[in-house]
C-alpha cells in the first residue's frame, strides 16, 4: 500500500442572491469529490471524480444584470499519468 494516496473533498453553497435588489435566490447545494493516485517511482497514477454522487445543482451568474442560472456539471471522471524525470 506505500505510494497510495487517497483524498475526498465536498463544496457547499448556500443559497445566493441572483440580481439587486434581491428579489430571487438560488437553491443550496453540496457536491462531494474523490480522488486516488499511486506513485510507481518517476510515475504517479491518478483517478478523480468530480460531482460522486451526480447531484443536480444550478449556480447563479450575472448576464446584463438578468436572472440567470447554469447547470453545475455533471459526475465527470478523469484518469492522470504523469511522469517525473
Amino acid at each position: 500500500m506505500k505510494g497510495l494516496e487517497l483524498g475526498a473533498g465536498m463544496t457547499a453553497a448556500s443559497r445566493a442572491f441572483m440580481t439587486l435588489p434581491n428579489g430571487l435566490t438560488s437553491d443550496s447545494y453540496a457536491v462531494f469529490d474523490a480522488q486516488a493516485s499511486y506513485n510507481l517511482g518517476p510515475a504517479r497514477l491518478g483517478q478523480r471524480i468530480d460531482n460522486l454522487f451526480d447531484a443536480r445543482y444550478f449556480i447563479p451568474y450575472q448576464y446584463f444584470a438578468q436572472d440567470v442560472v447554469r447547470p453545475g456539471n455533471p459526475r465527470s471522471a478523469y484518469a492522470t499519468l504523469s511522469l517525473s524525470f
